[in-house]
């Protein structure tokens, strides 16, 4: 009993919380796919705009992730030079692409851009993730600053 006030266990939310609203959904592709097409067949740039095209995907509204299965029976060394550019590719897609002379190229998606996440080095880690000072401390930091 809390007198007039409401009490606390309806104060609390019900529902919880969750990440789905900031969810990133890819268009995925398997290598194995993009060899099979034959606009890709003999090598080449690979990028959302020619798969749209190609038809390997439905549009270009989402960033588009490459994967690295060949499919059932197929060799493992890729023997035609690509040139990819996606949001997401695997580690498996760039080092086979890597090994038969091809090059990728990882744009990242607009939260890495945000985060400073440089997708093709070898470091992916955050550069802009400053943590913000407790509100507390930021009042007297800046009063020091005034002075």
């Amino acid at each position: 009993f809390e007198g007039g006030q409401m009490p606390y266990f309806r104060r609390i939310s019900r529902r919880g919380f969750s990440n789905w609203a900031f969810k990133v959904d890819y268009w995925i592709v398997n290598l194995g796919a993009i060899l099979a097409h034959p606009d890709f067949a003999r090598g080449g740039e690979v990028t959302a705009e020619r798969l749209a095209k190609a038809g390997l995907i439905r549009d270009t509204s989402r960033p588009l992730k490459v994967l690295g299965s060949l499919g059932e029976g197929a060799d493992k060394a890729l023997k035609v030079k690509l040139s990819i550019t996606a949001a997401r590719v695997s580690d498996s897609v760039r080092k086979m692409v890597t090994d038969a002379g091809g090059s990728v190229h990882e744009t990242g998606t607009r939260r890495d851009i945000v985060r400073g996440v440089d997708r093709n080095s070898e470091d992916r880690s955050p550069k802009n993730l400053n943590k913000k000072p407790k509100r507390r401390a930021a009042k007297k930091f800046d009063a020091k600053k005034a002075e």
